[in-house]
């Protein structure tokens, strides 16, 4: 339920994942903001002119900095935005592993499934998706485009195809559905409470469900 309410609340947008640190600074230099901003779980990027960047590395092996970028390289706002889009990431995946250990490990195992990220990325490189949330009920991914439109992708296992198999054959669903839900042919997305096919769905039962692809 507060993923839900995360959702629709702009002010997330105003959580900083990572923050852009110029060594050369008036009132404090940058080392000494990260020594003071150690505790925040924020990445941080050092951007520094200094030819000896020793001190960064330094900075780095102590866990003050995630990345240090020299001005003077030729690509250093190529290495900007690449390290700020890998390190967000990162951020993201260090928030939500100790909340993915607490869910239950069958029903949402693809969260530590390599191949459930690839495939999330894939969706997300190649329908220019931005955000993504858990979704439970059907359990997968609702994701968001940089315009804030919403696509709901439904991942399911094996084990529970055949529990929506079962729970359709046992309330009388028409013999396809079962069959197309064993075979592993379709995902289905039924407007109920528990997300199991009911009766009181009018029309082909099918019209529920989309085509699968499978990802082992």
């Amino acid at each position: 339920e507060r993923i839900y309410h995360f959702v629709g609340d702009p002010q997330r947008f105003s959580l900083p994942t990572v923050v852009v640190i110029d060594y050369a600074m008036p009132d404090m230099d940058g080392l000494e903001f990260c020594e003071a901003a150690a505790d925040l779980p924020c990445k941080k990027i050092m951007l520094t002119a200094r030819a000896d960047a020793s001190f960064a590395v330094a900075a780095f092996n102590r866990g003050l900095i995630h990345r240090f970028i020299r001005k003077q390289e030729p690509d250093a706002l190529d290495q900007l935005e690449a390290a700020i889009d890998a390190l967000q990431n990162t951020y993201f995946l260090d928030q939500s592993r100790s909340q993915a250990g607490q869910l239950d490990a069958h029903e949402f195992g693809f969260l530590r499934d390599p191949a459930a990220a690839a495939m999330v990325q894939g969706l997300c490189d190649r329908y220019g998706f931005v955000e993504y949330y858990l979704f439970t009920n059907p359990h997968g991914f609702l994701f968001f485009d940089a315009e804030g439109a919403p696509t709901l992708v439904p991942i399911m296992n094996a084990r529970s195809l055949e529990w929506h198999a079962d729970i359709a054959a046992e309330e009388g669903a028409p013999a396809e559905l079962s069959a197309a839900l064993r075979e592993r042919r379709v995902v289905p997305f039924f407007h109920t409470g528990d997300g199991c096919w009911s009766s009181d769905l009018p029309g082909d039962p099918l019209k529920y469900c989309k085509p699968t692809q499978v990802t082992r």
